[in-house]
């Protein structure tokens, strides 16, 4: 009788057996077909800049596959070092690339540092108010300008005037930096213009601006006359 049980248990458990080798490997990490590192592209010019990557991970039929670890890898650790969440730091220049794995499928990124040598950009300059009465008074004369930079960003712009008598006026005009956000900076700065200073024309001498890299660029009359901006102050006593 045991012997009959046996013989009925053998097949039972072969099949089982059979049934677990043929269903294959099982998981998440065997629909992997693709992964996405964002930001997939980082330019900065100085070390010290860090920045977090992610990753995220595709079955075959552009589905999210959740749920994965990811194993982080710098082409270059003493270039720019990466931790096990994504973080990334630069440590010197040059260009490395970023590996993200996850389920045995790479996803990669570029992180370049490369020094700033681009000076800043003038978008416009202008001045209000054009005319002024100085008869017994000063006038104060508000001077703005946009200006942008492709690198490490717009740190300082100044100005100055000739007057009407063909000498420079007293200093640099320093412009100050204006909150707001985007690609152009705006920048402004105050012009007093004495009491009783002889009437007449004065004029935009140049605009100069220095990037935080130490790029810097000069704009005078001349080129400001070509791209259409004002550079006339008129001076009066009244009338």
């Amino acid at each position: 009788m045991k012997q009959a049980a046996r013989a009925i248990a053998y097949p039972i458990i072969l099949a089982a057996l059979a049934a677990c080798s043929d269903s294959g490997p099982t998981g998440p990490q065997s629909v992997v077909a693709s992964v996405r590192v964002s930001p997939e592209a980082v330019l900065v010019s100085t070390p010290g800049h860090v920045e977090r990557f992610t990753a995220t991970a595709f079955d075959a039929e552009g589905a999210v596959v959740d749920g994965l670890p990811v194993l982080w890898r710098s082409g270059d650790p003493s270039v720019v070092s990466i931790d096990a969440d994504g973080v990334a730091r630069a440590l010197g220049l040059g260009l490395v690339t970023i590996e993200a794995m996850v389920g045995g499928i790479s996803g990669l990124a570029s992180f370049a540092i490369s020094p700033d040598t681009t000076p800043p950009a003038l978008r416009d300059v202008s001045f209000t108010p054009v005319r002024v009465n100085v008869l017994n008074q000063a006038a104060r004369v508000t001077l703005r300008a946009n200006l942008s930079d492709a690198g490490s960003g717009v740190s300082g712009v100044s100005a100055l005037f000739r007057n009407s008598a063909g000498a420079t006026t007293d200093g640099l005009i320093t412009l100050s930096h204006l909150p707001g956000d985007g690609p152009t900076e705006a920048f402004e700065g105050l012009l007093i213009v004495p009491a009783n200073a002889t009437p007449g024309v004065w004029t935009l001498l140049f605009v100069q601006a220095v990037d935080s890299a130490g790029n810097q660029r000069t704009w005078e009359t001349d080129a400001l006359r070509e791209r259409n901006i004002n550079v006339e102050l008129l001076v009066t006593h009244g009338g």
